[in-house]
């Protein structure tokens, strides 16, 4: 049970585990899992050797996603994207994968790990954990064109979509 009706503790604790829906999103997104499913339905056997993946942890991985809606499976044992899956792909309008991407990296886990720190010194925890503002970080990463931009633009789309 989730959303307004459900109890204050069930609802916490959904918040409190968001992380892993998260994490499943990103997983999903770093392995292109939507680019690969865009031309047709495919089995976790046929996604395997082009994602890098065990074939059956893959295919478990998977029948997560469907639990949320991305994925859905089909009654040959293939999967294909939903419509919530869609702005996945690389390729579409709209498309959230480069977002996803940076906001879900490895570096923002880790600024946010540390976010108890800010709130109890003011100083941001992005800096405390990697000794730099966030933008100088981006800059010496060479992420600042690659991600950050297009994370903008798609961050711009949704909100444009949502006013």
């Amino acid at each position: 049970m989730s959303g307004p009706s459900a109890p204050p503790q069930a609802r916490l604790a959904q918040m409190a585990t968001g992380f892993i829906l998260s994490r499943l999103v990103y997983t999903a997104a770093s392995l292109g899992l939507a680019d690969h499913l865009a031309g047709r339905p495919k089995s976790a056997g046929e996604l395997a050797a082009p994602t890098g993946c065990d074939a059956v942890s893959l295919a478990r991985f998977m029948r997560s996603l469907t639990n949320f809606g991305i994925l859905a499976l089909g009654d040959d044992g293939r999967f294909s994207l939903t419509p919530l899956g869609e702005p996945l792909r690389s390729d579409v309008a709209g498309s959230v994968r480069s977002s996803i991407l940076t906001m879900g990296g490895q570096w923002s886990w880790r600024a946010w790990e540390a976010f108890p720190s800010t709130v109890k010194t003011g100083k941001p925890a992005f800096d405390v954990v990697f000794g730099m503002p966030l933008f100088d970080w981006l800059a010496r990463a060479g992420l600042g064109l690659t991600r950050v931009i297009p994370t903008t633009t798609s961050a711009s789309i949704v909100e444009a979509r949502l006013a």
